[in-house]
């Protein structure tokens, strides 16, 4: 009899609504982050042995970053959608929508605003993002907040 991969959850998708220290934003002041909308989602998938091989996360999710410092606000609409995939160092993602990155250790004092086709890693280790293709656009917003 062939084994089956379990079946996906499906659950709401917590998203970071907080502040983030100068030293993992912009450099220039803390970053408040805060969410204005979330109804988003994430399909998870599991291999046979109940691991988390994949993510789907989907739907509406709005955002504005206020540099606390100078008072400048940046509202977002970084709704995705976004897939993880689970490797052994980390993630491989696509993001085919927009989406925000920020506090890797290789990024510091940036917070990336990616929309269109985007396809990169995440390595957990040394925590460091890493775009491997486009044809996407990536944004700092930084600029705009300082």
């Amino acid at each position: 009899m062939p084994s089956h991969a379990n079946p996906p959850d499906r659950g709401f998708f917590p998203n970071f609504d907080g502040t983030l220290s100068s030293d993992s934003a912009c450099g220039t002041g803390d970053v408040q982050i805060h969410i204005d909308t979330n109804n988003e989602y994430a399909n998870t998938f599991y291999d046979q042995d109940g691991n988390v091989v994949r993510t789907r996360i989907t739907g509406a999710l709005k955002e504005t970053f206020t540099n606390l410092e100078t008072g400048k606000s940046v509202s977002l609409n970084v709704s995705g959608p976004l897939t993880l995939n689970f490797v052994e160092s980390g993630l491989d993602f696509t993001s085919s929508g927009n989406a925000v990155w920020f506090a890797f250790s290789n990024l510091p004092n940036q917070i990336l605003y990616t929309s269109g086709g985007i396809h990169g890693t995440v390595d957990f280790a040394s925590n460091t993002l890493t775009f491997l293709t486009g044809p996407g656009r990536v944004e700092d917003i930084c600029p705009r907040l300082s």
